[in-house]
């Protein structure tokens, strides 16, 4: 189990190297800071069959000057969309742009702490309309471990040394 979930960490991390999405040195305000550079996840699968989704948004500045950011949708361990979006936000709201269509949506978001359980997920953000349910709330879960250049515990560093 661990290791599908180092591996799903791996692809993670990955495609947010490739795409030049993990490193920054700029300061944002306090929940955007929070929100930017991290992976939010809906649920830590505990299985390898197990949906999950997961929502990466950037600081990285594409060639419009628009940030940079990817949705993935995981069938299971096996199967896996992404998609590319640029997006903005301020202290309420993300506008998400999903480059494939081009299809815009905006949400209201709200990032709170939570107690950390044993995944180190201490995060907890909200979307008032996820683009990706149709509209509905969702819920989605990070870590402050997992910001800017701190990695997820249980992905070795030199995993990412290919």
């Amino acid at each position: 189990m661990k290791q599908i979930l180092r591996v799903w960490w791996l692809l993670i991390i990955a495609a947010l190297v490739g795409s030049g999405l993990w490193f920054t040195d700029r300061f944002t305000p306090l929940d955007t800071a929070q929100l930017l550079d991290r992976p939010w996840v809906d649920h830590m699968p505990h299985s390898e069959r197990e949906p999950f989704r997961v929502y990466l948004l950037s600081h990285h500045q594409g060639e419009n000057g628009e940030l940079a950011g990817g949705y993935i949708q995981a069938e299971s361990s096996y199967k896996v969309h992404l998609e590319m979006m640029t997006h903005q936000e301020d202290e309420k709201e993300i506008t998400f742009t999903f480059l494939h269509d081009n299809v815009k949506a905006v949400s209201e978001y709200r990032i709170e702490r939570i107690p950390a359980d044993e995944d180190d997920i201490d995060l907890k953000m909200t979307l008032a309309r996820d683009p990706r349910t149709n509209g509905q709330s969702s819920v989605l879960y990070s870590s402050s471990e997992w910001g800017q250049r701190h990695l997820p515990k249980f992905l070795p560093t030199q995993m990412l040394s290919f």
